[in-house]
């Protein structure tokens, strides 16, 4: 493999003035650089972009942890935190977690050896003295972390609406799945005010909180399959798009009429849910922007500018389906 050394040689220049058009600084001749290029093609050279970066105390790469890329929901906002990223010049070093808090550690250490330039959090299950020292720029996604700029969606609006589609449906007895609460996400805003306006309607509202590291379909069936043989007299059920579909198809085996006997909103507006029969009623988030905003707001502290608002909220909208009245 060819070197720099070998390109200054072919091209008969110093080594320096290689350094100067691989790195496009510093006076060069227009004849000088056409020489070089010449022999850099000739050589087949192929400058160590990582080395170069590191010079100018750049990596043009950011870190992305999520908790399961395997998730509709993470792996669409990722995709738009990659596609954001990449069309202004950086790629992604994704750290998928798991939920794991030991992966979660080697990963944050890795990063700590500023082989990137910034991280998007969107996986947080450790000490928040972790983050702070890492003296990197971080946002956080939908996770609090205290003093971490974060990105969320309106969760008050959304279990509004939730709460608002299950009451115009007839509902009396409603049950809502939530997320573990060792994670410490703004998601749960959205059940503390399903339960309260559900409440305020006279409406009888069971919470079930998910194991902290659930996130597969089969785990979902057997939670429904639970919740179901124990609260066989529920009306109205509030959760996630999968943890839905999951109800949903538990329902439907039951013998169960959706939405006459039992009426369903998700949480998400994931693409997995658009292939949900009958259709879901499901609270959406917006992904795409959520994951354009993550990463423009990284870029911008990377580039040693500030963000307006420690917190930046986006709005969601219900979209109805067949499986509320």
């Amino acid at each position: 493999m060819a070197s720099i050394r070998d390109v200054a040689r072919k091209a008969k220049v110093a080594i320096s003035t290689v350094s100067r058009v691989l790195n496009n600084n510093g006076y060069v001749s227009e004849d000088t650089r056409r020489k070089v290029l010449a022999a850099m093609k000739e050589l087949d050279y192929m400058p160590n972009e990582v080395a170069r970066n590191l010079f100018h105390n750049r990596t043009n790469f950011v870190g992305v942890m999520m908790p399961d890329i395997a998730h509709p929901f993470f792996a669409t906002v990722t995709k738009y935190i990659e596609k954001e990223l990449y069309e202004n010049g950086y790629k992604v070093v994704l750290c998928n977690t798991v939920e794991k808090s030991d992966r979660e550690k080697e990963f944050v250490d890795m990063l700590r050896r500023r082989i990137v330039d910034g991280i998007i959090m969107g996986a947080h299950s450790l000490e928040i003295e972790k983050y702070r020292n890492l003296n990197l720029p971080i946002v956080a996604l939908d996770r609090i972390i205290e003093g971490i700029p974060n990105i969320c969606v309106d969760h008050c609006k959304g279990g509004r609406l939730a709460a608002q589609a299950l009451l115009h449906s007839g509902c009396h007895n409603v049950v809502q799945i939530m997320g573990c609460r060792k994670v410490h996400s703004y998601s749960e805003q959205r059940h503390i005010v399903f339960s309260e306006v559900m409440k305020s309607h006279g409406v009888q509202v069971r919470t079930v909180e998910l194991a902290w590291n659930l996130f597969n379909f089969q785990g979902y069936l057997n939670v429904a399959k639970k919740v179901l043989d124990e609260m066989q007299d529920i009306d109205g059920i509030f959760a996630t798009d999968q943890v839905a579909m999951a109800f949903i198809r538990v329902l439907l085996e039951r013998g169960k009429r959706i939405p006459q006997d039992v009426k369903v909103v998700g949480y998400d507006g994931t693409s997995f849910a658009e292939g949900c029969s009958p259709s879901l009623t499901t609270v959406v988030q917006p992904m795409a922007d959520l994951g354009k905003t993550a990463a423009d707001s990284v870029l911008t502290l990377i580039k040693g500018g500030k963000l307006e608002s420690d917190q930046i909220l986006l709005d969601v909208k219900l979209k109805q389906g067949n499986t509320t009245l």
